[in-house]
């Protein structure tokens, strides 16, 4: 079958996965089932979109795959999977361990629970949020988030914050670097970092990893990170535009998050 179907289609790519990502958080948690895949013998393919996808209409690359995996954090996403519906099997995995009513761009999200034949969720309270049945699978960046962090030493009176991108973020980061202007700052990964640096924000330069486990504070926005952090042990607060601080406490029983999420992702795909 895998023969004929190259013969039909001489000008595509062929794979047995396709994965298509957009947003850091979901990259990082489904990178180790992509090695992982790869180790096993399958031929995976990978495309990376750009942050300007997240509204816009992308052009769909011309292959074939047996699956489709994707991220459901932008549009161009959702122009994959609506391409490849009824073609490929289609898997959207959704990463944030917390509710998807909590997202910003949640209604982009039920479109991809809607369409995709299976959806993945990394745990029982994400789960229990979405408007059809979703496979538990956990999240391997929080596998290796919370055994890396605990090999810093922390540092007493430490902030360190993380940044975000929406609409409301301008506000909300100026009303924390107005109470914490001595905190180490780190800007959102797809973003450039000018919006903190006008407020006279020092950068950090380490690891967010190496940040998080030397840090007594983990401040954010909305950042996932947040949530890795409360789980690896750390003291966590979210921040709004009033200055306003919102403990999160977060760990693997309270939200029902599994181990070894790659090997439980790659089995459910083969």
């Amino acid at each position: 079958m895998k023969k004929l179907l190259i013969f039909l289609l001489p000008f595509s790519l062929w794979a047995n996965y396709l994965f298509v990502l957009h947003d850091v958080g979901e990259t990082l948690a489904l990178e180790p089932c992509i090695h992982e895949l790869r180790e096993r013998g399958e031929l995976v393919h990978v495309i990376k979109l750009e942050k300007k996808d997240r509204y816009r209409k992308v052009p769909i690359e011309k292959i074939y795959a047996e699956t489709l995996v994707v991220g459901c954090s932008s549009a161009g996403q959702l122009q994959y999977l609506e391409a490849f519906k009824g073609k490929s099997k289609t898997v959207c995995y959704y990463d944030n361990a917390l509710e998807i009513h909590r997202i910003p761009y949640r209604a982009l999200i039920r479109e991809f629970e809607r369409k995709a034949d299976h959806f993945l969720v990394p745990s029982i309270t994400a789960a229990n949020s979405s408007i059809r049945k979703a496979l538990i699978v956990g999240n391997a960046d929080l596998d290796k988030f919370e055994e890396e962090v605990g090999k810093y030493e922390e540092v007493k009176g430490r902030v360190v914050y993380f940044g975000g991108y929406d609409d409301d973020y301008k506000e909300a980061f100026k009303a924390f670097i107005s109470l914490y202007p001595r905190a180490i700052v780190y800007p959102h990964p797809s973003t450039d970092g000018n919006l903190e640096r006008s407020f006279g924000a020092y950068i950090g330069k380490d690891p967010s990893i190496k940040a998080v486990g030397e840090a007594e504070y983990v401040m954010i926005h909305r950042s996932s990170i947040g949530v890795k952090a409360s789980i690896a042990g750390k003291k966590v607060y979210s921040v709004d535009q009033d200055g306003e601080g919102d403990k999160i406490q977060a760990n693997r029983n309270t939200l029902g998050i599994p181990y070894g999420s790659t090997q439980i992702i790659c089995d459910f795909l083969q």
